[in-house]
């Protein structure tokens, strides 16, 4: 959404911009019965069809995460299986249409050609539910599975552990950024973790080309470091949280380390890390435009520009991703909702 599932971690780069309205969408309150119709539908339009969860059979508990699309729990179904539920209020049909779009490309990414016989590198969508909340307001769920997360990539390369501010020499095949007294801030991510995680990304890139499905909104905290077996849970994360981890402090400024102490909140990550893609909120099927969506910094000029959406858009995003990833930072002193500084002129 922000995890996998819901777009509730938004860090630095700012949050995903939702898709335009159309003057013929229509508005008002949403019926129950509309509610089912509309998830019938779409569970029968894949085959095999989208199973749908009676609401009774799951338990929500603790809430994982919030945002504009929705808020995130951790929950279990009937038979005891732990998993990530996103709900979303459906207060229009607009929304209703929303969610629609949402958990088919979500289904659809998930369920495409495999690109790996052992592992997916997209968070998996397990079914489709609906209910009224206490107030008696209808709502939709998606149900995803939990993930055991580390973090994000983007706590991954603004972890102070992966920063020196006191380098004694700048080591080779590694990257420094000076700073306005003069002192150099050394990015020390290792080379094999930089390669593995850029590996995984390319992975997540070919599921979704091959499932026909465009993400829309690539970006390091939608990208999920799966905790590693035998790797103790870390300080920033309790134990079971799934996609969507607590919200930190963004740091001071786009994709600057954070200054101070170097003790890390995150259990140093095995140097061949798995990923998963996460958070399907923006994502439509090819071909797609006339409306602007993503987060700022990652978003491809084109989409930016004209909202053409496609193929290309999503490698973009992923790129920027990639070189972030690979030297530390990115954008230069620019502020955050500054959209005429971001589109391709203000490279660090």
């Amino acid at each position: 959404f922000s995890v996998g599932m819901a777009t509730t971690s938004t860090k630095a780069s700012g949050s995903g911009q939702k898709r335009k309205r159309t003057s013929s969408s229509k508005s008002g309150a949403v019926k129950l019965s509309s509610l089912k119709s509309a998830v019938e539908a779409l569970s029968a339009s894949f085959d095999p069809p989208v199973p749908i969860l009676e609401s009774g059979t799951l338990t929500f508990m603790d809430r994982l995460g919030a945002g504009g699309f929705g808020c995130v729990y951790e929950g279990k179904t009937e038979d005891g299986d732990e998993v990530a539920i996103k709900t979303v209020a459906v207060k229009s049909e607009e929304d209703l249409s929303d969610f629609c779009d949402e958990a088919r490309a979500a289904w659809a990414a998930c369920n495409g050609p495999p690109v790996s016989a052992s592992f997916s590198p997209i968070c998996q969508t397990l079914g489709v539910s609906y209910s009224l909340s206490p107030a008696g307001s209808p709502r939709c769920h998606l149900i995803m599975e939990r993930l055991d997360v580390e973090g994000d990539l983007h706590d991954v390369i603004h972890d102070p552990a992966n920063w020196d501010d006191e380098p004694s020499r700048i080591k080779p095949k590694t990257y420094a950024f000076l700073s306005p007294t003069g002192s150099y801030t050394l990015y020390t991510l290792p080379r094999p973790l930089k390669i593995s995680l850029f590996t995984q990304l390319t992975s997540s890139l070919l599921a979704l080309r091959a499932a026909k499905v465009l993400h829309n909104d690539i970006k390091p905290s939608n990208i999920m470091l799966l905790r590693s077996r035998g790797q103790a849970p870390s300080s920033s994360s309790s134990a079971g949280v799934a996609s969507v981890p607590k919200k930190k402090k963004p740091p001071a400024s786009r994709g600057r380390p954070r200054p101070g102490k170097k003790s890390s909140s995150l259990s140093p990550p095995p140097l061949r890390a798995r990923t998963k893609l996460i958070d399907f909120g923006l994502s439509s099927h090819p071909p797609s435009g006339g409306y602007v969506v993503g987060t700022a910094g990652y978003r491809a000029p084109e989409v930016s520009s004209y909202g053409d959406c496609g193929y290309a858009s999503d490698v973009f995003s992923a790129g920027v991703c990639c070189l972030e990833l690979w030297v530390g930072r990115v954008w230069s002193d620019v502020e955050e909702e500054d959209e005429a500084k971001l589109r391709g002129d203000r490279m660090a």
